[in-house]
């Protein structure tokens, strides 16, 4: 196995809490921890995809548990690198065109795709695919930024690399037109964590940000972000220092409308 870095050319992406460089990266990267952690139970001895591997640190713990493992993502680069380094015999990586699985109908027992879905510009497709290459009993896993916290009414979302964001009945209305049967969660913070987030939302919430920065070309926005996070960076306190982190789900049956991430389970409609 190669100890070459995994280098890749999409944002929000990286391998370790030692790759992020500030706290809120860090937190980040523990809630997506989180969410690998929760769905360990669905992939376990399972033929399992996971849509969207990105550097696959998730990849590798769901590869602890499932039966077998394709990872995909559009990335032709990432993916030699991780069919270089990772590829076992039951784990294997794969490029797809971000629109059709090159998977047969009905014949995966479990899907993973994890903060995918706000990247997808033709979400039903999407959807629709997920739906296409299940079997008859398989579950869809998918976790994505909850809009409620995140933006005003009718606001685009403030991350470049975004194409939407879904509040729970956007969610919920949308795979249920798709033929699913949904179970829909929420994914919370400890009171820090918790506040922390919505505080940091409401820097985007701002009138100068919604109608000023938001207007300008998407690669000006970009690169000013750039500059503004690495001078902060050098100002900040290191993303290594301890925290009390701690995540948690509210189910469904409960009020989820300011979970920081949606949890949906898919499966078949009877």
């Amino acid at each position: 196995m190669s100890d070459a870095p995994i280098s890749h050319g999409i944002g929000e992406r990286f391998a370790s809490p030692d790759d992020s460089k500030s706290y809120a990266e860090h937190l980040l990267y523990h809630k997506h921890f989180f969410a690998y952690n929760e769905a360990l139970p669905y992939v376990t001895n399972q033929s399992t995809i996971e849509i969207g591997c990105g550097t696959a640190y998730g990849t590798n713990l769901l590869a602890s548990k499932a039966a077998t493992l394709l990872a995909l993502d559009i990335e032709p680069q990432l993916i030699r690198q991780l069919a270089q380094n990772f590829a076992t015999a039951k784990t294997r990586f794969a490029w797809y065109d971000g629109r059709h699985l090159p998977i047969d109908d009905g014949s995966i027992d479990a899907i993973v795709s994890f903060q995918v879905l706000e990247h997808v510009a033709d979400d039903r497709n999407f959807l629709a695919e997920i739906r296409r290459v299940l079997k008859p009993h398989g579950v869809a896993i998918l976790t994505t930024p909850n809009r409620l916290v995140r933006l005003r009414d009718s606001q685009k979302p403030f991350n470049n690399f975004h194409v939407r964001e879904y509040s729970p009945s956007d969610l919920l209305k949308l795979s249920q037109e798709l033929g699913f049967s949904v179970v829909l969660n929420g994914i919370f913070g400890d009171q820090h964590v918790q506040e922390f987030e919505i505080d940091r939302a409401k820097q985007y919430h701002a009138w100068y940000f919604r109608y000023g920065f938001q207007l300008l070309p998407r690669l000006l926005q970009i690169a000013i972000k750039s500059t503004v996070m690495r001078i902060s960076r050098c100002f900040s306190k290191t993303a290594k220092e301890p925290h009390t982190a701690h995540f948690s789900f509210r189910r469904s049956t409960e009020n989820i409308d300011n979970a920081l991430d949606l949890w949906i389970e898919l499966r078949h409609a009877v």
